[in-house]
């Protein structure tokens, strides 16, 4: 069982063909957007960054749980989590 962050394109991942790889074995896959950069500044609402979400979602469709992860934000929690959420709806993520 993985628990799976989408922040990996910073080390050089292709986060789709990971998953595609590790398959079902993820149940988690943490969802973070923004600059694809070290020190995980400047990330944004779902949909609105440089991380590939799209294609890492279509790949793990299997997937029991997506978490929107903030680990550094500057604007206001609050809308980035509706924000985040409603790019979660559009994707189909949404139960």
């Amino acid at each position: 069982m993985f628990d799976l962050g989408e922040g990996f394109p910073v080390a050089g991942a292709d986060v789709p063909a990971l998953i595609e790889r590790l398959g079902d074995r993820i149940v988690l896959l943490h969802l973070k957007d923004g600059e694809i950069r070290q020190d995980f500044e400047g990330q944004t609402i779902l949909g609105q960054g440089n991380m590939p979400l799209p294609a890492s979602v279509e790949s793990a469709r299997f997937l029991e749980y997506g978490v929107i992860e903030l680990d550094s934000f500057s604007g206001e929690v609050f809308a980035e989590v509706e924000g985040s959420f409603e790019y979660f709806t559009q994707l189909g993520l949404t139960r």
